[in-house]
Order: C-alpha cells, then sequence, then structure tokens
C-alpha cells in the first residue's frame, strides 16, 4: 500500500478508495517497481457522470464507476503527473478533466514512458456479493476476510459516526447502520486482526494521516460494521511482463512481504 492520503474538503472519497485499489494491485503484480502513487485527481475529474455509475467530482461518485473510466481511458497516470489540486481547506468547484488533456494522452503513443509510471485497468470484481437495498444483515464476512488474505479491497461504508473517531475498535452499535442506502463515504480495507481483545477489520481512511489510528480506523470483526461489506471491489490491472520481469516482480513482491511482516515469516520453498 502507498501512504495515507488526504482528500480534502472534497467529496472524492470515491476517487481515492480506487485510486488506492488500482495501486495495490499494479504493485501485487508488478512488485517494488512498480508500488506507485496515482492520481485520484484524474479520476475526480474526468470519470463521466453518465451510465450507470455516473460520478461526480466533488459531490460523489461510485468506484465502480472509476474503474469504466480508467479502463476507456489510456490509463490512470500518477500523482506527480497529475497532482491533486482540489482543496485541502475549504470546498472547491471540481477541476474540469480538460485541464489535464495533455497528460492523459501522453500515456499513449510513442512518447508514453516519458508521462512516468500508470496503471491500465481492464474490469473489477467484487470480494463478496454486493448488497444494493435492503439491511445488507448477512453478508458473505468469510469471502471478503479471505479476499483480505490476498488483497487490499475497496469498501464504501456508512462513516456518518467516523468524525468523531480517535482510536480503538468501533463497535457494529456505535456505527449504526449498515444498509445499503446508508453508504456514504468509500475507503480500503486492508486487513484484519483476530488475536486482539477485540478483534477488528482494519480499514484505511482518506481523511491524513492525523485522523484515527495514524490514518485507519478499526471496525469490529465478524460482523458487517459499517456496512464494510456492502460494496466491496477488488479492480483487474493489466500489466504485461516478459519472463524475466515476472520473475523479478516474484523476488521483489517477497522483500515486500517480509518488510510488511517485519520478517516474522519466511517462504517455505
Amino acid at each position: 500500500m502507498t501512504p495515507i492520503k488526504n482528500q480534502g474538503q472534497c467529496g472524492s472519497c470515491w476517487a481515492f478508495s480506487a485510486t488506492e485499489a488500482i495501486e495495490s494491485q499494479l504493485a501485487l503484480k508488478g512488485g517494488d517497481e512498480y508500488s506507485i502513487e496515482l492520481s485520484p485527481q484524474q479520476i475526480t475529474s474526468c470519470t463521466p457522470s453518465t451510465g450507470t455509475y455516473g460520478s461526480d467530482g466533488c459531490n460523489g461518485g461510485f468506484t465502480e464507476g472509476a474503474y469504466e473510466y480508467v479502463k476507456s481511458a489510456p490509463g490512470l497516470t500518477n500523482s506527480f503527473n497529475i497532482g491533486y489540486e482540489q482543496s485541502l481547506t475549504a470546498s472547491s468547484t471540481t477541476v474540469a478533466c480538460k485541464k489535464f488533456k495533455s497528460q492523459i494522452d501522453s500515456m499513449a503513443g510513442a512518447d508514453a514512458q516519458l508521462s512516468g509510471g500508470y496503471a491500465q485497468v481492464s474490469g473489477y470484481t467484487y470480494a463478496t456479493p454486493a448488497c444494493t437495498s435492503g439491511a445488507c444483515a448477512s453478508q458473505d464476512l468469510k469471502k471478503l476476510a479471505a479476499a483480505l488474505e490476498e488483497t487490499p479491497v475497496s469498501v464504501c461504508v456508512n462513516a456518518g459516526a467516523w468524525n468523531d473517531y480517535t482510536g480503538g475498535v468501533m463497535s457494529s452499535a456505535q456505527c449504526g447502520s449498515m444498509a445499503a442506502d446508508m453508504q456514504d463515504h468509500c475507503v480500503m480495507a486492508t486487513g484484519f486482526n483476530t488475536t486482539a481483545p477485540t478483534p477488528y477489520w482494519i480499514v484505511r481512511n482518506s481523511w491524513a494521516s492525523t485522523w484515527g489510528e495514524k490514518g485507519y480506523i478499526y471496525l469490529e470483526y465478524d460482523k458487517n460494521t459499517c456496512g464494510l461489506a456492502d460494496d466491496a471491489t477488488i479492480p483487474t490491472v493489466s500489466l504485461n511482463l516478459t519472463p524475466e520481469q515476472e520473475a523479478k516482480a516474484a523476488v521483489s513482491r517477497d522483500a515486500m512481504f517480509h518488510q510488511a511482516t517485519g520478517g516474522l515469516y519466511k517462504t517455505l520453498v
């Protein structure tokens, strides 16, 4: 995973959630060489308002719509090529996509490498069947947990009680409704801890690292707390590696795993 981000006073959580999910898939496929920060601004500004998952920039959107946009574009560029321009301190109008036309076009054609790293998306899947209506009290949490053993997952939640969160495990009762129509924020589930006194899901937010548990929130496990299993998606990233590149990526993934676990686990060969 890349470092914690800050969406500021723009309702672009859906774009950040989708971007972070794409970043993780890129790194999982390509190793450390492809662990780069991508551009949530491109998704915020350029995802169309039409279609089943039409989005509206700083006024909200859908991660599915973000994936569909990137699938139709030359790719999702890096955050250096298109940086985040929405205000971190005051509400602002969504920056128009046309401002970034040259940067987006630069990902295609003979000079593509000059734009720096970028990602291409071919689609997405659901970690567990989505709940699009009703109370969503019977989501398949085992499937979500199984997915999280392999990859971070984009999730959309009811975050109405999150403003006052400072740390610890938020219970399902504290979070409130898990119903589909209560989803108002998209984030990223990154794992779970079932050995803690109060087991919890580990969820990454986009409200800066000064919020919560260094940018994360812990949600009560064994329940669809805050509705985190209502809309859990995993983008499919296209990365055509040669056999030599794949071998290099495999070594890099192993090194990243050892770093992430503090060297506590060893690969069996």
